[in-house]
């Protein structure tokens, strides 16, 4: 994957990374959303991290427990959008992602969305090709989105104090 030119301004100073965080991390949802291979996603996770692990011993102390929150409901808006198959979370590939990020060490085994990946292979669900064939006779007739998590659900107000911030 390319990376985009306004990721690109920081990649070369670890002083505008860290100054200039909270837009890194928006670039990096709003790629999310464009992403259009596991391996674009893959990388973007790969880069979340990165930046969430260089800014996390910046954060001042009273700040730190919201942002390792924040972080958590990121990276989990990161996973469901992956998982959408049109407006519907699909049980087979949110297995499959789940068992990815376990394996990349992104995620903990006992994960609450691993518990949901599990339980849902095991409840009654339409597989990936149905929900794929759903998505696209609901395009074929017109019919608009209801709902979706691409909206403000993949975009975090980071509100809080880092060090140098």
């Amino acid at each position: 994957m390319n990376i985009s030119p306004s990721l690109r301004q920081y990649s070369e100073s670890m002083g505008a990374l860290l100054l200039n965080w909270r837009e890194v991390v928006n670039q990096v949802a709003l790629l999310f959303t464009q992403a259009r291979s596991t391996e674009q996603r893959v990388a973007l996770l790969q880069v979340f991290d990165a930046i969430m692990d260089l800014v996390e011993p910046s954060i001042v102390t009273e700040d730190l427990d919201r942002f390792r929150k924040l972080r958590v409901a990121q990276y989990q808006a990161f996973i469901a959008e992956e998982a959408l198959v049109g407006e519907h979370v699909c049980a087979e590939t949110l297995n499959a992602i789940t068992e990815r990020e376990i394996a990349a060490g992104r995620m903990a085994e006992n994960d609450p969305l691993r518990d949901v990946a599990l339980r849902s292979l095991a409840a009654p669900h339409l597989t990936r090709a149905q929900l794929v064939q759903l998505e696209a006779s609901r395009r074929a007739n017109g019919n608009a989105r209801v709902s979706t998590a691409r909206g403000p659900w993949t975009r975090r107000t980071w509100g809080f104090t880092s060090a140098g911030n």
